[in-house]
């Protein structure tokens, strides 16, 4: 599958669950789109597994903020503080997953990421 269709395909499921309508499997959640949206879009991804007890992170070297979920069977809750953004947690399993890892230009990056708007991700990190 190429970056559009991949792209097309998570649009059709984001169209289907604002609808009220089920998704393909294919789209839930999983490993490999969290560390793909973490990668697009420069911003770590910090999970907290309800059944593992333990916070995961995806590109922990980015640059652009983060967010915090929290993970339980077949659903994902975003975090939210009290008084503002989440606490970022002081330590996570990485899945060792970077921008690094892939030869690819600053420039190719940014044009795969020029429509996302960062409103919901936290810029500054507080530290736990």
């Amino acid at each position: 599958m190429s970056l559009n269709e991949y792209a097309s395909f998570m649009q059709h499921a984001l169209n289907q669950v604002e609808a009220g309508k089920s998704i393909d499997v294919e789209a839930w959640a999983e490993d490999g789109h969290l560390a793909a949206v973490a990668l697009l879009h420069h911003i770590a991804i910090f999970v907290y597994s309800t059944q593992t007890k333990q916070w995961y992170v995806f590109n922990e070297l980015a640059r652009r903020g983060y967010v915090c979920l929290m993970s339980s069977p077949g659903h994902f809750n975003v975090l939210q503080g009290v008084d503002g953004p989440p606490v970022v947690p002081r330590a996570a399993n990485t899945h060792s997953v970077g921008r690094h890892m892939f030869d690819a230009s600053g420039e190719s990056w940014q044009h795969m990421q020029r429509d996302y708007s960062f409103s919901h991700v936290h810029r500054e990190c507080v530290g736990a």
